[in-house]
């Protein structure tokens, strides 16, 4: 996605759509299940590109992992 995002300008609401069109199976049902937890606990939606990566890797990529 990044080097997409390189070549292309699009706004940071943009960029989250087009990840998440990309969703499949489990990762579509985590996202969903992420919305209507944060519209129940009033938070804001997740509005850029940043702040999803961050969420994605607490969710999905092992603590003890190191890529150099």
């Amino acid at each position: 996605m990044e080097i997409i995002f390189d070549i292309d300008r699009y706004s940071e609401e943009k960029k989250v759509k087009l990840v998440v069109v990309e969703f499949t199976d489990y990762a579509m049902v985590w996202w969903e299940r992420l919305v209507v937890e944060r519209r129940r606990n009033r938070e804001r939606p997740v509005n850029t590109w940043k702040e999803l990566k961050t969420i994605m890797k607490k969710r999905c990529v092992p603590k003890h992992y190191y890529r150099v």
